[in-house]
This record gives structure tokens, sequence and C-alpha cells, in this order.
């Protein structure tokens, strides 16, 4: 009984602490993110250490999901939504 017990508070604690207005830093990053992930970025923010976060990373914002990426996924990054961009406007 005191495992549940235990089990539901750090699940209330951790969801009370993610819905707070507190930063909401990457903890780790992705090794590897295909690109069907990368084409499906709308945009993306810079994490550093120098604020609150622990670790300095690409905050990868999709539609529905959040991912964190090493930095160095960035030029990847950059060449793919160029070529996303490149194609919409030829599909017009």
């Amino acid at each position: 009984m005191d495992l549940r017990v235990a089990c539901l508070l750090l699940f209330l604690s951790a969801t009370f602490i993610g819905t707070e207005g507190g930063p909401k830093c990457c903890l780790s990053v992705s090794r590897t993110i295909p690109d069907n992930i990368l084409l499906k970025v709308k945009t993306h923010s810079l994490q550093t250490t120098s604020g609150e976060c622990d670790i300095n990373a690409i905050i990868l914002h999709t539609e529905r999901k959040r991912f964190c990426a090493p930095l160095k996924i960035l030029s990847r990054l950059q060449k793919l939504m160029k070529y996303r961009n490149r194609k919409s406007q030829l599909n017009k």
C-alpha cells in the first residue's frame, strides 16, 4: 500500500511541477532524430546552460510534441527546413 501512495505522490508532484510557470528544460537529448521528424518541426528554440537549464540543447517544436536535440543538429535542421520551404513554394 505504501508503494502505491508513494507512486501516486511522485506522479502528482511531477505533474504539478511540469504545469507550473517555470522553465521547461531538456534533461537529456536524443542521439538521433529522423528526418521525417525534422521535416515536421514548426519552430525551434535554443536552450543554454547560462539560463536556468543544466544542458545545452535545441528544442524542436512539432505540432504535437517537443523533442530535445544536440546543438550539432541545427545545421541539418536548417537545410531540411530550407528544402521544405522550397518544395512548398514549387507546389503553389
